[in-house]
């Protein structure tokens, strides 16, 4: 009996991401599943399950984008008129924008199934916690108080240190009276980690404003592959997290771009939001 158990739970000894065994290096989840938590294999060095899922849909985010870029290039239309390039092909951009958007949504799908029952607040804790107290419309789900001082907390209706998950259904927005009775009278302070950084929103703001009036953005841009912050000029054209595959298909990108024409590049181009300091609007 206990030698059929050992062997039962061997089996069940493999990581969720990868589907490798996995050894003590690992994180349980509430549903006694198991992912990498450190570096483990010679497939991705220095590189953990747990980073893999959080960063590699944001990898597949820039590929893509890059690639529908080149596919939109006035540039390149009119390059691939007397040369042609395989790379830049349309049908064959196409081809690998299907194939990236594909593996995309289901690492996607895989990472909010994980981080259901992620042992502790998951890395997309701030969008579920967003995403809660919208649909209780800025609420008390308890007393219904709206819009309550110092700010609205997330509560799990079945603690996760009782076995309880993060999905939604599990989630409560509470003023911060009704979650402290929820706890026993226990002390529960508003967490201002919670709080989104000024930095973030404020960009978002300016950017909406030089599309609003028109106005031309100027800003540094760190490009990964070389390394550097690059400085630019554009005219901005919208903020967008979605991208039309064959004109049909829309696709939700892992990250916001800024779409608009660079005077640099003299073409259209994208700028992930994220990787923007220093942002101006042209007087």
């Amino acid at each position: 009996m206990a030698s059929t158990l050992k062997k039962k739970r061997k089996e069940n000894d493999i990581c969720e991401v990868c589907k490798e065994k996995i050894g003590t290096k690992r994180i349980t989840l509430n549903n006694n599943k198991f992912i990498h938590g450190y570096s483990y294999s010679s497939v991705r060095i220095n590189k953990d399950c747990a980073a893999y899922l959080e960063e590699r849909p944001k990898e597949f985010s820039d590929f893509i984008m890059g690639l529908y870029e080149t596919k939109k290039s006035l540039l390149n239309k009119i390059v691939s008129v007397f040369f042609y390039d395989q790379e830049k092909d349309p049908e064959i951009i196409d081809y690998k924008i299907n194939v990236l958007t594909e593996e995309s949504t289901r690492l996607k799908k895989l990472r909010k199934k994980i981080y259901d029952y992620w042992p502790d607040y998951p890395p997309d804790w701030e969008e579920r916690r967003d995403e809660v107290i919208s649909k209780a419309k800025n609420r008390c789900q308890e007393c219904k108080t709206k819009d309550p001082i110092p700010g609205i907390h997330v509560h799990h209706i079945k603690f996760l240190g009782r076995g309880g998950s993060n999905k939604i259904s599990n989630l409560l927005a509470l003023c911060e009276s009704c979650h402290e009775k929820k706890h026993g009278g226990r002390s529960f302070k508003y967490d201002q980690s919670y709080i989104k950084p000024l930095a973030y929103p404020e960009r978002l703001k300016s950017i909406n404003k030089a599309i609003k009036s028109n106005k031309d953005l100027t800003f540094s841009y760190y490009k990964v592959k070389q390394k550097k912050w690059m400085k630019r000029k554009i005219k901005p054209n919208e903020l967008t997290k979605e991208i039309w595959i064959d004109g049909k298909t829309k696709f939700a990108l892992d990250n916001l771009y800024l779409v608009g024409h660079c005077y640099l590049r003299d073409d259209k181009r994208t700028f992930r939001v994220d990787r923007i300091k220093g942002l101006k609007i042209s007087k």
